[in-house]
């Protein structure tokens, strides 16, 4: 990438400007259409996959370091800033989708993501990038375009070959309204959590957090945490004597603050580090734990 998106070329002649002997622009262009397929379909890629795909599509040699693939992304995150140019709409970095071994993009991708985000800096930290490059993912997958971008460019978009998971029961009762007051338990273990900020340190440096911290959508937080960089940790918590069905519900609770967080944030013109946690008072039952890995929601367990 280049200032000024490669010096104000078309998406058209950075995506198809093939040199045979180039190993980046001839990969673009043969993976593009791949990852488009696989954002319509709302699923990351990962690196060996897609040297997998190329080589069993159009006969590419295997790569031996993997990484490399983050080149021909950069190309591809080109193409779609300068189509974003072109047509007038924000288009999200199709890049994004394509991730390592921790489910986020590499360092190359950077600038990317913070452009998307619209800032120039930003990411800070671990937990501050991730939160950055997952908000980014989830971008990608919501934007409806992408068959558009495609025609746009004169791509066809190969049939899906998504691969559905097996379905999880959700445990009964799991969206039932809670009735009476709040327990003692159920305060004793917020306040506990609210004043250990160190437990979670994967994701920043935090004072002690605040109780029933209130989100535009009209949810209260049970412990909200904000680091001086401006991350956002929301955590839910279920006691120990609470039954699966709370369990559950609490999963997608996290799921609900997590995007609301990263909504506001974005709304403030800041980008979008946040996540949400839940702490359970015991173990959680396989059938949760299988949800809230499916869902990407972290479970800490304080006894």
């Amino acid at each position: 990438m280049v200032d000024g998106v490669r010096g104000g070329m078309l998406a058209a002649d950075i995506l198809f400007d093939v040199d045979p002997d180039n190993w980046t622009k001839t990969t673009a262009r043969l993976a593009m259409p791949f990852l488009l397929r696989c954002a319509i379909d709302g699923r990351t890629v990962t690196y060996s996959e897609l040297d997998e795909t190329l080589h069993e599509a159009h006969g590419r040699a295997r790569m031996p370091v993997l990484p490399i693939y983050g080149r021909p992304a950069g190309r591809i995150g080109d193409v779609c800033a300068a189509l974003e140019r072109e047509l007038g709409e924000r288009i999200p970095p199709l890049n994004a989708i394509l991730v390592n071994k921790s489910g986020v993009p590499g360092r190359g991708a950077d600038y990317y993501l913070r452009r998307a985000a619209g800032r120039s800096k930003g990411g800070s930290g671990v937990a501050g990038r991730r939160s950055l490059a997952l908000a980014t993912i989830d971008a990608v997958h919501a934007f409806e375009g992408w068959r558009r971008v495609a025609g746009s460019l004169g791509l066809h978009v190969p049939p899906s070959i998504m691969r559905h998971d097996e379905p999880l029961a959700v445990p009964s009762g799991t969206g039932r309204m809670p009735g009476g007051a709040e327990s003692a338990a159920h305060r004793a273990l917020k306040e506990r959590v609210r004043s250990m900020p160190s437990f979670f340190a994967d994701y920043g440096r935090f004072p002690k957090g605040r109780s029933e911290a209130q989100l535009p959508s009209g949810d209260r937080v049970d412990v909200l945490f904000k680091s001086r960089s401006g991350f956002h940790l929301a955590v839910e918590v279920k006691t120990a004597d609470a039954p699966d069905h709370e369990h559950a519900k609490g999963v997608f609770q996290a799921v609900k603050y997590r995007a609301t967080l990263r909504a506001l944030l974005l709304v403030r013109g800041r980008l979008p580090q946040a996540e949400a946690v839940l702490v359970l008072g015991r173990r959680p039952s396989g059938n949760v734990k299988a949800i809230a890995i499916r869902l990407g929601v972290r479970i800490f367990v304080v006894a």
